[in-house]
């Protein structure tokens, strides 16, 4: 089993492509993002220091990843309320080379005391008031410079082939309202990701 990962592009596996990645909802796999969203998180976490809070694990393709991204002496908290992980994803888990710095939680990522973050992701509950409770929670945890990466916030294409929309209103809501206020700023953005700095 390969435990270290120089790229994102050597994790396709999460996404089921073989050659070329589509970067539509076809190519989700088990990581359920885009590869360009893929990449964009990658990025964000290569960007930052310190501890790491995702919100959100479902199949945990994404916990891979950002494990991957972070390497093995950086802290990885992973909350989800349901346990449930694909296959591919347990044997990561299991592997105490590559999740010696994971933290798998079950539950309210409430109870979850991170301390400082630098970088937090946010993919769990996508109603406004969900991702608003889950930015009053941890918002304050992340150090100014930090960055929030957002799934499903931003319009995007990735689901025109089925003409629907591809993004989550109550998330774009929420991430509008951060910036509209001063907190944060958009520093990148692919498919439906939002990537915002903290100001305050």
């Amino acid at each position: 089993m390969i435990t270290q990962f120089n790229s994102v592009s050597e994790l396709r596996f999460l996404h089921g492509y073989i050659n070329q990645p589509l970067n539509n909802n076809n190519d989700r796999g088990i990581i359920r993002m885009n590869f360009d969203e893929s990449e964009c998180l990658w990025r964000s976490i290569k960007a930052t220091e310190g501890k790491i809070l995702e919100i959100g694990r479902f199949f945990g393709g994404s916990t891979v990843l950002i494990v991957a991204a972070a390497g093995p002496d950086r802290k990885v908290f992973s909350a989800d309320i349901v346990s449930g992980h694909s296959p591919i994803a347990q044997e990561y888990f299991d592997n105490k080379e590559f999740s010696k710095s994971l933290e798998i939680v079950t539950g309210d990522s409430a109870n979850i005391d991170t301390g400082e973050l630098g970088l937090l992701f946010i993919d769990g509950d996508h109603t406004y008031e969900g991702v608003s409770r889950d930015i009053t929670l941890h918002w304050p945890n992340l150090k100014v410079g930090g960055l929030c990466v957002f799934h499903d916030a931003v319009p995007n294409d990735g689901l025109k082939h089925a003409n629907q929309i591809n993004h989550c209103p109550g998330v774009t809501q929420a991430c509008k309202e951060l910036v509209d206020a001063g907190k944060g700023e958009e520093v990148d953005t692919a498919g439906s990701v939002l990537v915002l700095k903290k100001i305050k």
